[in-house]
């Protein structure tokens, strides 16, 4: 197992610059408006595991037409070697299907705002989970520097908010799956029915509540 500990923290100054020398600068010149990186100040400002970040876009000339785009990056530990794949003739190295999934896990448990989209994934393609999934995803956690009141505490928000991710599953598979999919989907028990099978993914199969650092 190929832990990478020492890669997984995430530096907030780091993409704050690159942010300000990329993409700032290249929304500037394609679109003429200013901008700027900021960190955000909150509960999840100090994680090892997720930076916050707000990014900021406004023509210079219009009063009242700041753009605020916040959003969360969450890294993803690899124990695996990169998978390559191709299309069209291009070779793309990308990461394998087991630490891409085990890496939807990480986010449902670091972020501070889980989405939809991640517990939708995770039912979907729980088959590419591997038989020490468990341990590897525990693992993955120590590599993150979380403690286990970190993850009780996540756990507990999950239970505490079950109603409204179960709501924004409906939300996804309206608007973000096909439709005959989403017809199985709910036809099998729709989002209700996913939220169960996560959580036993998450409770009965890795069994997160057992994490300790």
């Amino acid at each position: 197992m190929n832990s990478q500990r020492a890669n997984t923290r995430v530096s907030t100054t780091e993409l704050q610059e690159f942010l300000r020398g990329n993409v700032v600068p290249e929304i500037r010149r394609q679109l003429g408006h200013d901008g700027d990186v900021r960190g955000v100040a909150g509960p999840s400002a100090d994680s090892p595991a997720v930076c916050s970040l707000e990014l900021a876009f406004y023509p210079t000339a219009t009063v009242g037409s700041r753009i605020e785009i916040p959003f969360q990056i969450t890294p993803i530990p690899c124990f695996d070697r990169p998978t390559v794949r191709t299309v069209a003739g291009t070779v793309f190295l990308t990461t394998s299907d087991a630490d891409m999934i085990e890496s939807k896990v990480v986010a449902i448990i670091c972020r501070r705002f889980v989405q939809a989209r991640d517990i939708l994934d995770l039912f979907l393609f729980q088959s590419t989970l591997k038989g020490d999934s468990d341990t590897r995803v525990l693992e993955k956690f120590r590599g993150l520097s979380l403690s286990a009141k970190d993850v009780r505490d996540r756990l507990g928000h999950l239970d505490d908010m079950s109603s409204v991710h179960i709501r924004e599953v409906d939300q996804i598979i309206a608007s973000q799956v096909e439709p005959s999919v989403g017809s199985n989907l709910l036809t099998a028990g729709g989002a209700p029915m996913i939220w169960e099978a996560v959580m036993d993914v998450i409770l009965n199969r890795l069994r997160l509540q057992d994490y300790h650092p």
